[in-house]
Protein backbone atom coordinates (compact mmCIF):
# COMPACT_ATOMS: atom_id res chain seq x y z
CA UNK A 1 0.00 0.00 0.00
CA UNK A 2 2.78 2.44 0.92
CA UNK A 3 5.26 1.30 -1.69
CA UNK A 4 7.96 0.86 0.95
CA UNK A 5 8.80 -2.68 -0.13
CA UNK A 6 12.55 -2.43 0.44
CA UNK A 7 12.13 -0.81 3.85
CA UNK A 8 9.65 -3.47 4.98
CA UNK A 9 11.93 -6.25 3.73
CA UNK A 10 14.94 -4.86 5.63
CA UNK A 11 12.93 -4.47 8.84
CA UNK A 12 11.51 -7.99 8.57
CA UNK A 13 14.90 -9.49 7.73
CA UNK A 14 16.50 -7.69 10.69
CA UNK A 15 13.80 -9.04 13.00
CA UNK A 16 14.34 -12.54 11.61
CA UNK A 17 18.11 -12.39 12.11
CA UNK A 18 17.55 -10.99 15.60
CA UNK A 19 15.48 -14.05 16.56
CA UNK A 20 18.07 -16.35 14.96
CA UNK A 21 20.61 -14.77 17.30
CA UNK A 22 18.56 -15.94 20.27
CA UNK A 23 18.02 -19.33 18.63
CA UNK A 24 21.76 -19.80 18.08
CA UNK A 25 22.53 -19.70 21.80
CA UNK A 26 19.45 -21.76 22.68
CA UNK A 27 20.66 -24.55 20.39
CA UNK A 28 24.28 -24.06 21.49
CA UNK A 29 23.27 -24.91 25.06
CA UNK A 30 21.11 -27.85 23.87
CA UNK A 31 17.76 -26.44 24.99
CA UNK A 32 14.72 -28.06 23.38
CA UNK A 33 12.95 -25.62 21.05
CA UNK A 34 9.18 -26.10 21.09
CA UNK A 35 8.06 -23.42 18.66
CA UNK A 36 9.41 -20.42 16.76
CA UNK A 37 6.88 -17.77 15.71
CA UNK A 38 7.91 -14.88 13.47
CA UNK A 39 5.59 -11.88 13.16
CA UNK A 40 5.99 -8.97 10.69
CA UNK A 41 7.48 -6.89 13.52
CA UNK A 42 8.87 -9.34 16.03
CA UNK A 43 9.11 -12.95 17.07
CA UNK A 44 8.73 -15.40 19.93
CA UNK A 45 10.86 -18.47 20.64
CA UNK A 46 9.25 -21.00 22.95
CA UNK A 47 11.88 -23.36 24.37
CA UNK A 48 11.97 -25.84 27.22
CA UNK A 49 13.75 -24.32 30.18
CA UNK A 50 16.57 -26.44 31.52
CA UNK A 51 18.37 -25.67 34.78
CA UNK A 52 21.75 -24.34 33.81
CA UNK A 53 24.43 -21.75 34.53
CA UNK A 54 23.23 -18.18 34.92
CA UNK A 55 25.55 -16.79 32.22
CA UNK A 56 23.72 -18.90 29.62
CA UNK A 57 20.50 -17.05 30.38
CA UNK A 58 22.37 -13.80 29.73
CA UNK A 59 23.81 -14.99 26.40
CA UNK A 60 20.41 -16.19 25.19
CA UNK A 61 18.86 -12.85 26.18
CA UNK A 62 21.51 -10.78 24.43
CA UNK A 63 21.90 -13.03 21.37
CA UNK A 64 19.56 -11.00 19.16
CA UNK A 65 21.22 -7.71 20.08
CA UNK A 66 24.64 -9.18 19.23
CA UNK A 67 23.41 -10.07 15.73
CA UNK A 68 21.96 -6.57 15.19
CA UNK A 69 25.24 -5.02 16.34
CA UNK A 70 27.20 -7.17 13.90
CA UNK A 71 24.88 -6.17 11.04
CA UNK A 72 25.15 -2.53 12.10
CA UNK A 73 28.96 -2.59 12.02
CA UNK A 74 29.04 -4.36 8.64
CA UNK A 75 26.55 -1.93 7.10
CA UNK A 76 28.50 0.98 8.61
CA UNK A 77 31.67 -0.01 6.78
CA UNK A 78 29.78 -0.94 3.60
CA UNK A 79 27.81 2.33 3.77
CA UNK A 80 24.36 0.69 3.70
CA UNK A 81 22.57 3.56 5.42
CA UNK A 82 19.08 2.09 5.77
CA UNK A 83 20.30 -1.27 7.09
CA UNK A 84 22.59 0.54 9.53
CA UNK A 85 19.80 2.75 10.87
CA UNK A 86 17.28 -0.09 11.22
CA UNK A 87 19.65 -2.35 13.15
CA UNK A 88 20.86 0.47 15.40
CA UNK A 89 17.22 1.21 16.18
CA UNK A 90 16.66 -2.48 17.03
CA UNK A 91 19.60 -2.43 19.43
CA UNK A 92 18.40 0.71 21.19
CA UNK A 93 14.76 -0.44 21.45
CA UNK A 94 15.67 -3.90 22.73
CA UNK A 95 17.88 -2.41 25.45
CA UNK A 96 14.85 -0.68 26.98
CA UNK A 97 14.19 -2.52 30.30
CA UNK A 98 10.53 -3.34 29.63
CA UNK A 99 9.06 -6.81 29.23
CA UNK A 100 8.99 -8.50 26.75
CA UNK A 101 12.05 -6.67 25.36
CA UNK A 102 15.53 -8.09 25.86
CA UNK A 103 16.53 -5.15 28.06
CA UNK A 104 14.28 -6.38 30.88
CA UNK A 105 15.77 -9.88 30.64
CA UNK A 106 19.30 -8.49 30.73
CA UNK A 107 18.45 -6.38 33.78
CA UNK A 108 16.87 -9.44 35.39
CA UNK A 109 20.14 -11.30 34.84
CA UNK A 110 22.00 -8.63 36.78
CA UNK A 111 19.43 -8.67 39.57
CA UNK A 112 19.55 -12.47 39.85
CA UNK A 113 23.28 -12.36 40.47
CA UNK A 114 22.73 -10.42 43.69
CA UNK A 115 19.16 -11.02 44.83
CA UNK A 116 17.00 -14.16 45.20
CA UNK A 117 14.62 -14.99 42.36
CA UNK A 118 11.53 -13.66 44.15
CA UNK A 119 12.91 -10.19 44.83
CA UNK A 120 14.67 -9.90 41.48
CA UNK A 121 11.66 -10.83 39.34
CA UNK A 122 9.21 -8.72 41.35
CA UNK A 123 11.49 -5.67 41.12
CA UNK A 124 11.79 -6.07 37.36
CA UNK A 125 8.02 -6.24 36.92
CA UNK A 126 7.48 -3.08 39.00
CA UNK A 127 10.33 -1.27 37.22
CA UNK A 128 8.99 -2.39 33.83
CA UNK A 129 5.45 -1.18 34.58
CA UNK A 130 6.70 2.25 35.69
CA UNK A 131 8.93 2.51 32.60
CA UNK A 132 5.97 1.55 30.38
CA UNK A 133 3.86 4.34 31.86
CA UNK A 134 6.63 6.90 31.30
CA UNK A 135 7.07 5.83 27.67
CA UNK A 136 3.30 5.84 27.15
CA UNK A 137 3.15 9.46 28.31
CA UNK A 138 5.97 10.38 25.91
CA UNK A 139 4.26 8.60 23.01
CA UNK A 140 0.95 10.29 23.83
CA UNK A 141 2.33 13.69 22.89
CA UNK A 142 4.37 12.61 19.88
CA UNK A 143 2.66 9.76 18.00
CA UNK A 144 -0.68 8.64 16.61
CA UNK A 145 -3.47 6.76 18.35
CA UNK A 146 -2.57 3.57 16.46
CA UNK A 147 0.95 3.48 17.93
CA UNK A 148 -0.49 4.10 21.40
CA UNK A 149 -2.96 1.25 20.92
CA UNK A 150 -0.17 -1.15 19.90
CA UNK A 151 1.94 -0.04 22.85
CA UNK A 152 -0.97 -0.59 25.26
CA UNK A 153 -1.71 -4.04 23.87
CA UNK A 154 1.88 -5.30 23.85
CA UNK A 155 3.87 -3.67 26.63
CA UNK A 156 1.50 -2.52 29.35
CA UNK A 157 -0.67 -5.64 29.02
CA UNK A 158 2.42 -7.88 29.14
CA UNK A 159 3.70 -6.29 32.33
CA UNK A 160 0.45 -5.86 34.23
CA UNK A 161 -0.67 -9.44 33.56
CA UNK A 162 2.84 -10.67 34.31
CA UNK A 163 2.83 -8.96 37.69
CA UNK A 164 -0.72 -10.16 38.40
CA UNK A 165 0.30 -13.78 37.72
CA UNK A 166 3.61 -13.48 39.55
CA UNK A 167 2.55 -15.74 42.45
CA UNK A 168 1.71 -18.52 39.99
CA UNK A 169 5.03 -18.03 38.21
CA UNK A 170 6.91 -18.11 41.50
CA UNK A 171 5.10 -21.31 42.53
CA UNK A 172 6.22 -22.89 39.25
CA UNK A 173 9.77 -21.77 40.01
CA UNK A 174 9.66 -23.42 43.45
CA UNK A 175 8.23 -26.60 41.96
CA UNK A 176 10.94 -26.72 39.27
CA UNK A 177 13.62 -26.15 41.88
CA UNK A 178 12.26 -29.06 43.90
CA UNK A 179 11.80 -31.46 40.97
CA UNK A 180 15.08 -30.85 39.16
CA UNK A 181 17.46 -30.33 42.03
CA UNK A 182 20.91 -31.48 41.00
CA UNK A 183 22.79 -33.14 43.90
CA UNK A 184 26.14 -32.34 42.26
CA UNK A 185 25.58 -28.63 42.82
CA UNK A 186 26.87 -27.11 46.02
CA UNK A 187 24.37 -25.58 48.41
CA UNK A 188 23.99 -21.86 48.59
CA UNK A 189 23.96 -20.02 51.87
CA UNK A 190 20.45 -18.83 52.69
CA UNK A 191 20.54 -15.04 52.49
CA UNK A 192 19.19 -12.09 50.53
CA UNK A 193 22.56 -11.51 48.88
CA UNK A 194 24.77 -13.99 47.09
CA UNK A 195 28.26 -13.88 45.70
CA UNK A 196 27.99 -12.94 41.98
CA UNK A 197 30.95 -15.17 41.06
CA UNK A 198 29.22 -18.21 42.53
CA UNK A 199 26.26 -18.00 40.15
CA UNK A 200 28.47 -17.41 37.12
CA UNK A 201 31.42 -19.75 37.46
CA UNK A 202 31.19 -22.22 40.33
CA UNK A 203 28.38 -24.47 39.22
CA UNK A 204 25.55 -22.75 41.06
CA UNK A 205 22.35 -22.85 39.14
CA UNK A 206 19.94 -20.04 38.37
CA UNK A 207 17.01 -22.24 39.32
CA UNK A 208 18.38 -23.16 42.74
CA UNK A 209 17.87 -19.90 44.55
CA UNK A 210 17.47 -20.50 48.28
CA UNK A 211 16.67 -16.88 49.21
Amino acid sequence: VTGLYLEFFIVFLSFLLHELGHLFFIKLFNYEVKKVTIFPFGGVIDYKFKSDFLYRYFLISIGGIIVNLIIYMLSFFLNFTLIKEVNLLFVLINLIPIFPLDGAKILLFGMKIIFPYYYAKKFIYVFSILSSLVIFIILYFKFSALILFVFLCVFIKENIFGYKNFKIEYSQFLLSRSMYKNPSLKKKKISKFTNPLNSLFYGYNMIFDFG
